[in-house]
């Protein structure tokens, strides 16, 4: 008897051995043929994104030529504020609210979203001049809520993570405890919205670990999904299942 297994790449003709017991019969596949169907036609789909040179002009690595960007503050950051001298008018626990906004002693109600630390120094100095002779003003960001990014696909531990200064695609993954045994990690995508446009771009994560390609820098907003290795999987499967299967065959009918 011939059993005709189809996938999607061939067609894998087994010869189906008969072992027969007093009560019953069971048609044995051999383990040599479960393998071949479990490791075709396991490709994992494909996104239409560019990699190599062109996916670096669009999500390019970090340089000395390039600027670090300034951090700027979003809702629900919470910040440390001090003016120099005045302590009723400082705080440790200064937080934005989910509209953007802080409210301060004499200063009253600021938008801070999108400001960097900087520039909000600047005006609640230019509000506090008319109470305060040259006051001193100094705003350091304690908690980032809003510098954060997405990693999804066959990591360790999927989630959101809050990143600070600046990241790049591996350390990104460390923080999601790395790619999992049955990532594709020559397919690991970036997704980033510049000026309301989403744009993509492939990465292959053994060449950047083998420094034969540039580690991508990652901003926050930024989507990393790592890809499903559709064969590795399988394959895990097939070993996890194994040792149940005895030596010869796996029970593929009973009857």
């Amino acid at each position: 008897m011939i059993l005709r297994y189809l996938t999607p790449k061939s067609t894998i003709d087994c010869v189906a051995y008969w072992e027969f017991s007093k009560t019953m019969g069971k048609i044995v596949v051999p383990f040599a043929c479960l393998a071949l169907v479990t490791m075709s036609g396991c490709a994992s789909p494909k996104l239409n994104l560019p990699s190599g040179a062109e996916a670096y002009a669009r999500i390019p690595a970090p340089s000395a030529a390039t600027p670090v960007r300034q951090y700027t503050i979003g809702p629900l950051d919470k910040l440390g504020i001090t003016v120099f001298g005045e302590k009723d008018l400082s705080s440790d626990q200064a937080q934005v609210d989910a509209t953007g906004n802080l409210s301060l002693p004499l200063v009253g109600n600021l938008n801070v979203v999108g400001k960097t630390s900087r520039a909000l120094e600047a005006e609640i100095r230019e509000r506090l001049v008319k109470y305060i002779v040259n006051p001193k003003v100094s705003v350091l960001v304690l908690t980032s809520v809003s510098q954060r990014v997405v990693v999804q696909g066959d990591v360790n531990e999927a989630g959101v993570y809050q990143i600070q200064g600046r990241s790049t695609l591996l350390e990104v993954l460390a923080l999601a405890k790395g790619a999992s045994p049955v990532a594709d990690v020559r397919r690991v995508a970036v997704f980033r919205t510049v000026d309301e446009t989403r744009m993509g771009a492939m990465f292959d994560l053994v060449a950047i670990q083998n420094l034969e390609a540039k580690d991508p820098e990652i901003l926050s907003g930024d989507i990393v999904v790592v890809g499903h290795s559709a064969r590795r999987g399988a394959w895990r499967d097939f070993l996890a299942t194994a040792p149940a299967l005895g030596t010869f065959g796996v029970l593929a009918t009973q009857f």
